[in-house]
């Protein structure tokens, strides 16, 4: 059965074969970048919210790391 299986390789598996879903170009625009990095610090900042409504506290490496990024 195994055999079987790898002389009958599926053509996306062959070095010859098409990929049926192109996945586009591996680079992003300036615009596309932009979008992302403001989703990731929106749900970033909502994470923050939801940890201090829950009485958690910020480790003093990364509050400092913040406010190192947040001066640049």
């Amino acid at each position: 059965m195994t055999q079987n299986v790898l002389l009958k390789p599926k053509p996306k598996f062959s070095s010859n074969g098409v990929l049926a879903t192109d996945p586009g170009t591996p680079h992003f625009s300036a615009l596309e970048i932009a979008s992302l990095r403001q989703q990731l610090k929106t749900s970033s900042d909502k994470a923050v919210a939801v940890a201090k409504g829950r009485g958690a506290k910020l480790h003093p490496r990364i509050a400092a790391l913040k406010d190192q990024k947040s001066k640049a």
